[in-house]
């Protein structure tokens, strides 16, 4: 019977790795079909725009157009300053949202039926037998959506005392932290702790280091190594490592999303992507999805009321597999 379960484990896991495979090579196709589409799309605003000159109207309609394809566009970025409105039509066109797809700087709650993860002082999220926590890697893009903070305290932690790096906030600030052999590196930017949701993202692409919040790039470093090598293991505040920061460990926050990355996902004009979906690049997620889904499995099978906060035993994320998490104090879904 043993011999049979191996079989089908390997069959599904092959399975699933053609999947993979396969989403990725119909991903690369769509994204090349939009970027020609866009590109003709683009050559015909230009037109529109240019022979509109003697119409105000027509032509900033046009050219609104030519910079939802491409922000930096010299002719249209010339004509919104000479009529004193860039900020104010980049301002509009962006409209940028956290990843849940809220709007940031709009409404101070999450959509309606959306669950976050409740930390509270001491308490942790560990993901078990996950490798990605604990191998070397030359880039990395983390990404978490946190609401208010109180408490100083580690909010995400990879790796221990010697290698890793950890996300942290002390007093008024936001501390990214990177060590290789022990040394920390880190990079850090003011953090209003008061505000009920904020994007926070960091970066290692081959020893260069930043830190965006809400997406604006408000930090950056040099580590002076290009890699983190193998480390320790680590999870969501305390994590089952070393404390990275050397902060201390009463951190209290609420979480609606995590997502890791192993390669550097954007450039300065960094901007949320809006559904926190995992895709090729994801080394490990925990979606707004994963939490309501474990949340509805946890009310059905449990006493507890719905309203009260409910222990938190696993969160399982799409392919390449399901990861189940430890919980340890006072974590919740609410």
């Amino acid at each position: 019977m043993s011999g049979l379960c191996a079989a089908a484990t390997d069959d599904l896991a092959k399975e699933v790795a053609k999947r993979e495979t396969e989403l990725a090579k119909a991903k690369q196709v769509f994204e090349a079909a939009v970027a020609e589409v866009d590109g003709r799309a683009l050559k015909a605003y230009l037109r529109i725009a240019q022979r509109s000159a003697k119409d105000l109207e027509g032509a900033g309609a046009a050219w609104t157009e030519v910079l939802r394809l491409d922000r930096k566009h010299p002719e249209a970025v010339a004509w919104f300053i000479k009529q004193g409105t860039l900020e104010a039509v980049l301002a509009d066109l962006d409209h940028p949202t956290d990843l849940l797809g809220n709007q940031l700087g709009g409404s101070d709650r999450l959509q309606p039926g959306r669950a976050v993860l409740v930390i509270g002082a001491n308490a942790s999220l560990v993901p078990v037998g996950v490798r990605t926590l604990t191998e070397s890697f030359a880039a990395r893009t983390t990404e978490l959506v946190v609401g208010a903070v109180t408490g100083d305290g580690v909010l995400f932690e990879e790796g221990a005392s010697g290698n890793g790096q950890a996300i942290g906030v002390v007093a008024d600030e936001i501390h990214y932290v990177v060590r290789t052999g022990g040394m920390p590196i880190s990079i850090k930017a003011p953090f209003d702790r008061t505000v009920p949701w904020t994007q926070v993202v960091v970066q290692f692409d081959g020893g260069a280091l930043s830190l965006w919040l809400n997406g604006k790039r408000v930090a950056k470093g040099d580590a002076g190594f290009t890699t983190i090598p193998a480390h320790a293991g680590g999870g969501i505040a305390r994590g089952d490592g070393g404390n990275s920061g050397g902060w201390t460990d009463n951190c209290q926050f609420l979480l609606a999303s995590l997502r890791l990355s192993n390669r550097a996902r954007y450039s300065d004009k960094i901007r949320p992507d809006g559904t926190m979906e995992p895709d090729a690049d994801t080394v490990l997620a925990l979606t707004p999805e994963a939490i309501a889904a474990e949340l509805t499995l946890l009310r059905t099978t449990s006493t507890t009321k719905p309203s009260e906060i409910i222990l938190l035993q696993r969160v399982d994320r799409m392919p390449p597999g399901n990861i189940s998490w430890t919980a340890t104090g006072m974590v919740g879904v609410r």
